[in-house]
């Protein structure tokens, strides 16, 4: 007997009902390949995102190619930035990559070269000190 059906018979209300049947959607998809049983890479974020060489992954901003004529001059220009995104969604992209995408790569004339490393914060510091000599 289906769900709804034992809903209506036991008087159980309707919100309650479909709270249960329905689910959100949830981007925690890893893949895993059949032969080494190894999480295979998502092709989806690595044509949609970057990482950067201290970590951080980058992305585009939402809705940058739509409806042009109806933004202004200013919201036109923040449209052709980068977003980094959040914690969370950085260890989700960690999981849903390979070791090959987390590796550092360096191109000729990257325009991300000045953001792979991370200067304003103490912690990155701590790690590329300069030697002290007494």
């Amino acid at each position: 007997m289906p769900l709804q059906s034992k809903a209506v018979e036991y008087g159980i209300y309707s919100r309650f009902v479909n709270r249960l049947v329905q689910k959100e959607q949830v981007r925690t998809r890893v893949y895993q390949s059949y032969k080494s049983a190894r999480p295979k890479t998502v092709a989806a974020v690595t044509e949609r995102f970057k990482r950067l060489g201290c970590g951080l992954w980058i992305r585009t901003r939402s809705g940058r190619h739509k409806h042009l004529w109806r933004k202004s001059n200013t919201q036109r220009h923040r449209m052709k930035t980068h977003v980094l995104c959040t914690k969370r969604q950085s260890w989700l992209l960690e999981r849903m990559v390979g070791k090959y995408w987390k590796r550092h790569r360096h191109y000729p004339n990257d325009p991300y070269a000045p953001y792979h490393v991370r200067n304003a914060f103490s912690k990155d510091k701590i790690y590329h000190k300069t030697p002290f000599y007494p």
